[in-house]
């Protein structure tokens, strides 16, 4: 007896693997059939679609061909659209007051379409300012750049936030006002209007009261130190001119003939005796030139508030896309409205014949 229980415990066992095995096979065999009719539908659909379509291929003929005549003229009456970018530099934090100015002129012309306002904005006809469909900026920038920033934010940080803050979180962080560099891009249906916003365009977008006089302080200190610079080094060239005079004198003195021929000493005697080298005020000079250099690099680059790294080109580049296009769209949206009448047609044809059913069985 107690070996046959563990042999009926095994064939049990085994029974329930057989059962379980069974239950699997058919779960997957009524998946597949499931996908198959799935595909058995969708195959029935796309051949149903294909006759019906060369059944009445005509009539679509007919439509496509009547929307290309249309769309033709309808492309042919509207104006193309052009664009054109400018490359802005921003000063004294500016960035902000930029975006905010571009979207108010955005929103003047495309959404408003207030001409007359801004044609006294941009000081340009009130014709040209119609013209203008939109205004866009972006920051213009790539990953180097944003390594290059990031490099010198984290050289600010101390040791432990520089041990914890990563590249990802200072991305995070960032916003389009972060950068200086942006680009302003103008979309208008005068291909030549663009020039004619260079001036009038920084000028609107540079105009700020505190901006304006944060920049005037700071030019006038950068010229202050130049001037504290450009003393320093005409005491420096008249200090090295005075030590150059003592040489000379010195080598004067040992100035002598012989018989042999004419000596000259350079003073090297009295070298040691010197009190200061004049090649170290040389060298000092050329250090303080330096610094006037990019004082003077400063001054041009903060002159303005909103600089203009590359201005509007002579002529805009046309984008019109051609999915935008009537005669792309309009032969599509008359074979949508053929087909939505076939398929009304057809469900009213159903619903007439099962209305008819419906009686007889009464």
């Amino acid at each position: 007896m107690s070996m046959d229980l563990p042999q009926k415990t095994r064939q049990s066992e085994e029974v329930d693997l057989g059962q379980l095995f069974n239950l699997i096979g058919k779960a997957f065999d009524r998946f597949f059939n499931f996908v198959g009719k799935v595909f058995v539908k969708i195959f029935d659909l796309f051949l149903l679609l294909l006759i019906h379509f060369f059944k009445r291929l005509k009539w679509y003929v007919l439509a496509i061909v009547l929307g290309l005549f249309i769309g033709y003229f309808i492309d042919k009456s509207a104006p193309y659209l052009y664009s054109a970018s400018m490359q802005i530099q921003t000063n004294y934090g500016s960035s902000k007051q930029v975006y905010e100015n571009i979207n108010y002129l955005n929103q003047l012309a495309g959404i408003d379409k207030d001409s007359i306002e801004l044609a006294k904005r941009l000081k340009i006809d009130v014709s040209k300012a119609a013209s203008i469909r939109g205004f866009s900026i972006s920051p213009n920038i790539d990953e180097n750049d944003k390594m290059k920033l990031f490099s010198d934010f984290r050289a600010e940080l101390d040791s432990l936030t520089k041990s914890t803050f990563t590249y990802n979180d200072y991305l995070d962080g960032l916003t389009s006002y972060s950068f200086r560099t942006h680009q302003i891009e103008v979309i208008s249906v005068d291909k030549f209007i663009f020039p004619e916003l260079n001036s009038s365009l920084l000028d609107e977008l540079s105009t700020n009261t505190f901006l304006n006089e944060l920049r005037d302080t700071e030019i006038s200190n950068i010229n202050k130190e130049q001037a504290v610079l450009e003393r320093q080094k005409s005491l420096l060239d008249s200090l090295n001119n005075f030590y150059l005079t003592i040489r000379k004198n010195e080598s004067e003195k040992g100035y002598k003939k012989s018989g042999d021929g004419t000596n000259f000493f350079l003073g090297e005697v009295q070298e040691k005796n010197l009190v200061v080298d004049e090649t170290k005020i040389s060298e000092r000079i050329l250090a303080l030139d330096r610094e006037i250099i990019d004082l003077s690099l400063d001054v041009v680059e903060r002159k303005y508030i909103v600089n203009a790294i590359s201005l509007f080109p002579a002529a805009g580049y046309n984008i019109s896309n051609w999915t935008e296009k009537a005669k792309v769209r309009v032969p599509i949206v008359f074979a949508l409205i053929l087909l939505s009448f076939f398929l009304l047609l057809g469900l009213k044809k159903y619903l007439d014949k099962e209305e008819k059913r419906i009686f007889e069985v009464k």
